[in-house]
């Protein structure tokens, strides 16, 4: 009797350890959910690692004597200009792209042998990323570390006006705009949205109703 007892006692034991072990995981995930960045929406465009107008870079070259360097922004037109190179596009390419487009240039203008070509190394770094804020509390540009959101931007701006309209908050992406609720975005990701550089967060302000 006591040996069948034994063994109920344990059946209960392992179906409790099951059930909470379930419970557990329902609520990590839900967790994991509300901390992960929701995608864009449907046609918004997606942040890339291609370089774009306004963007600080630096360009060294090794291998070769007396090498052309650049230190600057890429112009609103896309280009910049280096030493016997002169202008030319830079934005719409990764760093890595960038790097090889500029170790063919210097071949077929004839700044270096091609004999070169296999000791050459040119490294293209791209230096602080920046978003802006507009509107209704903080403003200026802000460095953009690693991956953020509309929301986190805006704490990390430093929003704390009580005057700003956190429900109705508008982020310019190009020709786009994006409308992103802060208030429901605090507590699920799905109304929040990554952010790229360039990107421009317009804050309006508040109604006179308490509701707006």
């Amino acid at each position: 009797m006591e040996t069948i007892l034994l063994s109920i006692r344990n059946r209960f034991a392992t179906l409790a350890t099951r059930r909470l072990s379930a419970v557990w995981l329902v609520l990590i995930a839900i967790a994991l959910a509300g901390c992960a960045t929701a995608p864009p929406p449907k046609g918004v465009a997606t942040c890339t690692d291609k370089l774009s107008a306004g963007d600080l870079i630096g360009i060294k070259i090794q291998g070769v004597q007396d090498p052309p360097t650049f230190q600057g922004p890429i112009g609103d037109d896309g280009e910049i200009e280096i030493l016997y190179m002169g202008k030319f596009k830079a934005a719409g390419f990764t760093d890595i792209e960038l790097a090889e487009r500029i170790k063919y240039m210097l071949i077929e203008k004839g700044i270096f042998p091609p004999s070169v070509l296999p000791n050459m190394i040119i490294t293209v770094l791209v230096e602080t990323r920046f978003y802006y804020v507009t509107g209704e509390g903080p403003r200026g540009r802000f460095p953009l570390t690693g991956t953020m959101t509309v929301c986190r931007a805006l704490l990390a701006a430093g929003l704390t006006d009580e005057t700003a309209n956190r429900k109705k908050i508008i982020l310019h992406r190009g020709t786009q705009k994006i409308r992103v609720n802060c208030i429901k975005g605090a507590y699920d990701a799905s109304y929040d949205i990554q952010i790229c550089a360039g990107d421009i967060i317009e804050i309006p302000r508040k109604g006179i109703l308490p509701f707006l």
